[in-house]
């Protein structure tokens, strides 16, 4: 058994302790913001209305527009909605589902202030301010043509999420990250399955496309349902290597797949979405109909506590993020792979 083990009953007894504390300290947290900073307070009201809705109308519209053309390309019983309803043999393929329920009902947004003692607003709403403070100073620059300005919006925000990506893969973030390599099925609604506390570190990483580039907000919209799409079929059951697209442009779903392999020789590969980072950085691996086992080697996950395993890969994060800033440990960082 791994010394660091779920299991292991003093890091067992650690991550309880955690949980408790941060739902004190989220209180607490929530009162220290209403009464020194009340220009965030915003906090205790949710999320607007309005802001609501689209998060609402967006993913369940694209989750229905991803279900049609999934059944209409491996049928229903080789589908997502046949595997998460009908077979239900794997217990991942329901945290699946789980998870998609909570991003599109923004329960994923309290859970995070409850992971972070309530200041995640506050954090997230000061790295905005500094991001329109370099925005002020002139970072943004455009072609003047809009179709330009998308096409260039795209290739830098996906260099961008390419190294956020790659970055997940090194210690201490892939203790977040690994939750989402912990499915041994893929489905469309795998791209959700994510730590919620993964939201705290994506959000110092995409903000930087926006500060270079900002594109026409109706266009930015288009942007971000195909973007949602995209996510979700290259989770799918559909394992098109989609050709010579596959092979130059968009990674595809069996490249992608091989992401999600657990051989040693698939850890940190296709790691983009625009192909030409993962060539040029010496990340790509081409389809070939391999046969691949999905999921991680690491013990600990789908035991059927999904609440604990959240728990415990944050108290990991925690603790593998204070040792290496106080030098407690020699840091673990790996250029590529996993643990």
């Amino acid at each position: 058994m791994r010394p660091d083990s779920v299991t292991d009953n003093g890091n067992r007894g650690l991550v309880a302790l955690y949980a408790v504390l941060s739902g004190y300290f989220l209180i607490l947290g929530l009162r220290i913001v209403a009464k020194y900073f009340p220009q965030h307070q915003g906090v205790l009201s949710g999320v607007p209305y309005f802001d609501y809705l689209i998060g609402l109308i967006v993913p369940v519209g694209t989750a229905l527009f991803v279900v049609f053309v999934e059944l209409t390309f491996v049928g229903y019983r080789n589908s997502s909605c046949h595997q998460l309803f009908v077979e239900r043999e794997d217990k991942s393929v329901g945290y699946d589902l789980l998870f998609s329920l909570c991003e599109i009902f923004r329960l994923k947004y309290w859970l995070i202030l409850y992971l972070t003692f309530g200041l995640y607003t506050v954090a997230s709403d000061y790295s905005n301010e500094f991001a329109g403070y370099l925005v002020a100073m002139g970072s943004q620059f455009g072609t003047g043509f809009k179709l330009a300005d998308i096409v260039l919006f795209v290739i830098v925000w996906s260099f961008f999420t390419y190294w956020n990506h790659r970055i997940q893969h090194l210690h201490p973030f892939w203790n977040l990250h690994r939750l989402h390599h912990t499915a041994t099925e893929l489905t469309l609604f795998t791209s959700q399955r994510n730590n919620p506390m993964m939201l705290l570190v994506d959000s110092f990483f995409r903000i930087w496309p926006f500060i270079f580039l900002l594109p026409d907000p109706k266009y930015f919209l288009t942007f971000a349902v195909c973007n949602h799409i995209y996510q979700m079929m290259v989770h799918s059951r559909w394992q098109s290597d989609w050709g010579w697209f596959g092979v130059w442009v968009l990674i595809a779903p069996a490249a992608h797949r091989i992401h999600h392999s657990d051989n040693p020789d698939h850890y940190g590969k296709n790691l983009s979405v625009l192909v030409i980072w993962d060539k040029m950085f010496g990340t790509w691996v081409k389809p070939k109909g391999q046969a691949l086992t999905l999921g991680i080697r690491e013990a600990g996950h789908n035991g059927g506590n999904i609440v604990r395993d959240i728990y415990y890969d944050v108290f990991l994060f925690l603790k593998e993020t204070f040792f290496m800033l106080t030098f407690r440990k020699p840091a673990r960082a790996r250029v590529l792979g996993r643990p």
